[in-house]
């Protein structure tokens, strides 16, 4: 699975776009900074372990439902 998530940041609460890719073989979340880098140029992996929560909510942008997981 692939696709672009908004990341809050630690220090300002920004939202950062990034582009994210699932691969549950290895159980991991990979991100990177744009579609571009992807495959050569990670900023970052999560392992799926590490995630806490899950949650959805329905509305936001173009009234879509959203999903939020806590690391």
């Amino acid at each position: 699975m692939t696709g672009w998530v908004h990341k809050k940041s630690e220090h300002l609460g920004k939202m950062n776009k990034r582009f994210l890719v699932m691969n549950p073989d290895e159980g991991t979340l990979i991100h990177y900074s744009s579609k571009e880098d992807y495959p050569n140029k990670p900023r970052g992996v999560i392992p799926l372990k590490r995630i806490t929560q899950v949650k959805s909510k329905k509305g936001g942008l173009f009234n879509k439902t959203l999903f939020y997981f806590q690391v």
